[in-house]
């Protein structure tokens, strides 16, 4: 099935990725068919081993996570950047997980958000 992916934007399975208001696209493929808004490609690897550096998230545009632990892209729009995280709602805010379990080597996670 082809999908439409944008180019010149990301999610970030880290930090935080840039974004601009270019939207260009190029066609990727997948053997699914999944109702979905755009196709962004993810960086970093905090939502790892789940969700791998360079790999499309098709994402659907909504307001609000469907439960606790979906996962989700997020755009921070005050910061102009993006995520792909795991996301519960909490009283004062959204909490955003990170997968990936790796430590340093002082025994710190390497992905705190």
């Amino acid at each position: 099935m082809p999908y439409k992916q944008a180019t010149e934007q990301a999610l970030s399975a880290g930090l935080g990725e840039g974004y601009t208001d270019n939207i260009e696209t190029c066609t990727v493929y997948w053997d699914k068919q999944v109702n979905y808004d755009i196709g962004i490609p993810i960086k970093g690897d905090s939502m790892e081993p789940k969700f791998h550096y360079g790999q499309t998230a098709l994402i659907k545009y909504q307001s609000s996570p469907d439960y606790d632990g979906q996962v989700c892209a997020l755009d921070n729009v005050y910061m102009g950047n993006a995520f792909i995280k795991c996301v519960t709602i909490e009283e004062n805010g959204l909490l955003l997980q990170s997968l990936n379990i790796e430590e340093d080597q002082n025994g710190e996670k390497n992905f705190q958000i």
